[in-house]
């Protein structure tokens, strides 16, 4: 027996399924058509206007505040009655920050089950005699990094941190150097550095081999500069 985070009554049997699996057996033979990737504000809305076109099915509960203070959401998906008794199936997605795609998979399942309650045999089947917990968004913080300007990568919460341990927080973080909405890699030119451009396309960079005679001719750095002057770039975000 186990608990179901942010439901206060024991479930039989807990299973955790990473959310490929279940897009494999629910949206088999469908493609799910992503036009674009949902920031945190925009997937409460559509997790809203799931639950207001199916509320016997989907219900959506804001079990925990992130500290950037964004919701952390659970989606219930079941059919009847006492559906916190069942056997349960949770589905964690975007628990790492920047896989985005997988709050994106979990939404398409999700709506994917709920329209085909009643139709799709096997749908039905599950939701009479199961419940399905997803949380969508498990990192929000890290994952809104990607909606803001500049876009970046970021794997950590909103918690002040000393990623370079100096004693400082968050003294070094990227910039816009060229001003294009993005935070990109940027090479500079350094005889002492270990890449070098590929023969075929300039644009492309490879670490070069000097065992074939080959010296490097830059240095490859997240896009910023040296706020702290340590000869580092961007390492306390």
């Amino acid at each position: 027996m186990t608990w179901c985070p942010g439901f206060h009554r024991p479930l039989r049997t807990m299973m955790l399924l990473s959310v490929p699996g279940l897009l494999a057996s629910t949206l088999s033979g469908q493609s799910p058509g992503f036009s674009r990737y949902h920031s945190t504000r925009q997937l409460a809305g559509a997790l809203d206007s799931l639950h207001r076109q199916f509320p016997r099915l989907v219900e959506v509960t804001s079990i925990a505040q992130s500290p950037g203070g964004r919701p952390l959401s659970v989606v219930r998906l079941s059919a009847g009655d006492a559906p916190d008794t069942r056997p349960a199936l949770l589905v964690i997605a975007n628990a790492s920050g920047p896989h985005v795609i997988g709050s994106e998979i979990a939404l398409a399942v999700l709506q994917s089950m709920a329209k085909g309650y009643g139709s799709d045999p096997a749908i039905t089947s599950l939701l009479d005699r199961s419940t399905i917990y997803v949380i969508p968004r498990a990192n929000p913080d890290a994952a809104e990094a990607f909606f803001e300007n500049p876009a970046v990568e970021r794997t950590r919460n909103g918690l002040p941190f000393d990623d370079d341990r100096d004693g400082s927080v968050d003294e070094d973080g990227p910039e816009d150097l060229n001003r294009d909405g993005l935070i990109t890699l940027m090479r500079v030119t350094d005889s002492a550095g270990e890449w070098t451009t590929d023969s075929l396309e300039p644009w492309l960079m490879r670490k070069a081999r000097p065992a074939r005679g080959e010296n490097g001719q830059y240095r490859v750095y997240e896009e910023g500069i040296d706020n702290d002057h340590d000869e580092r770039w961007n390492e306390d975000p």
